[in-house]
C-alpha cells in the first residue's frame, strides 16, 4: 500500500486518518454520552484537542494529496453531495472540539492536553456562553452521528447496489492500486 492516493484508491496516510479519526470520534461519542458515569473529563478534553489537531493535519494532507477519482457509476449530483458531506464533516470535526473547549473555558474550567500543556481559562465565567457552547456541542454530536450513518449507508449502497470501488478503496485491508 502506497503512502499517497492513486487514481483508484486511498494511500495508507489517508486511510490512517480516516479510520483512526473514526475510532477516536466513536470513542469520544461513547464517552461523551457516559461522561457523568465515567468521570474522565480531562481525558475527554485531551482527546478533543487531539482530534482538532489531527483534523487540521488531515485537511493539509487532503490538499497535498487529492482523493481518488470518482467511479463512472457516480453521477454529478452524487459527487457534489459527497463533497458537500465531506466538507460538512470537516467543519463539524473542527467546531465540535472548539465548542467543547469554549464550554469548559466559559464554565471556568481549564482544558488540559494529556498533562503536556493546559489551555487555562482566560476570562470570567460566562454562563450564557457556556450554555450556548454546551447546546452547540450536543447538537454537533447528534449531527455527526447522522453524518456517519449516512456515510456508511452511502458506502454500502455503492458496494452492494452499484458494485463500484467506493467502499473498497478506503478499506484498510485492501492494497492501493
Amino acid at each position: 500500500m502506497g503512502l499517497k492516493n492513486t487514481d483508484h484508491s486511498y494511500g495508507w496516510v489517508a486511510k490512517l486518518f480516516h479510520w483512526g479519526m473514526f475510532l477516536m470520534i466513536a470513542g469520544m461519542m461513547y464517552v461523551g454520552f457516559n461522561l457523568e458515569d465515567l468521570k474522565i473529563y480531562d481525558v475527554h478534553k485531551s482527546f478533543g484537542l487531539l482530534i482538532l489537531m489531527l483534523v487540521v493535519l488531515r485537511i493539509i494532507w487532503k490538499i497535498k494529496d487529492p482523493a481518488p477519482l470518482m467511479p463512472k457509476s457516480v453521477t454529478n449530483l452524487q459527487s457534489k453531495a459527497a463533497h458537500a458531506i465531506h466538507y460538512l464533516f470537516y467543519a463539524i470535526m473542527i467546531a465540535f472540539p472548539v465548542s467543547g473547549a469554549v464550554m469548559s473555558l466559559a464554565g471556568g474550567r481549564d482544558v488540559p492536553f494529556f498533562g503536556l500543556f493546559t489551555i487555562e481559562k482566560f476570562a470570567e465565567k460566562d454562563k450564557v456562553l457556556a450554555g450556548i457552547a454546551h447546546e452547540t456541542h450536543e447538537i454537533l454530536g447528534l449531527i455527526i452521528i447522522l453524518l456517519i450513518a449516512l456515510h456508511i449507508l452511502a458506502a454500502l449502497y455503492h458496494h452492494f447496489k452499484l458494485k463500484d470501488n467506493i467502499l473498497t478503496r478506503m478499506s484498510p485491508f485492501k492494497k492501493s492500486d
